[in-house]
């Protein structure tokens, strides 16, 4: 089945987190903290339409949601399926929120062919990023 995941890339998080590996220091626990925090910010893409905010509708999407009773609605979620299918994995030093539904990747990356605009849910803003690393370092002093 497809996966579409987002995996942080922050340089200094990572080096961090490699360097803990290396040590064997058990970092589960911090990984699995990091990627519930991440599933938490995708959820809060969907409920805000976006960080910064979706593209609107087209007109075509809202008639088409109006025939089925489905308007007005949020975006990307008509159905229910794609925001309730998120998941999250962890090792000791990758922290992972994806979903196996078919069609993600063209609504988080876009279709010119389909004219289907990006609607960037796999993304974290900079105070995501700043929390991340506050989770990090809250990790670090617990094991002092």
């Amino acid at each position: 089945m497809p996966k579409f995941e987002i995996t942080v890339q922050d340089g200094d998080l990572v080096k961090l987190i490699t360097s803990f590996a290396e040590k064997a220091v058990n970092t589960d626990r911090l990984t699995g903290q990091l990627a519930s925090r991440m599933l938490d910010c995708v959820k809060e893409n969907f409920e805000q339409e976006g960080r910064p905010p979706w593209q609107g509708l087209a007109d075509a999407t809202i008639k088409a949601r109006r025939r089925k009773g489905s308007y007005p609605g949020k975006i990307l979620q008509d159905t229910g399926t794609l925001v309730g299918s998120f998941y999250t994995k962890n090792t000791s030093s990758e922290a992972v929120v994806g979903t196996d539904v078919p069609y993600a990747a063209v609504h988080q990356l876009g279709s010119t062919t389909k004219n289907i605009p990006a609607r960037k849910f796999l993304a974290f803003t900079s105070e995501d990023r700043e929390e991340f690393k506050r989770i990090a370092l809250d990790f670090i002093v617990e094991g002092l």
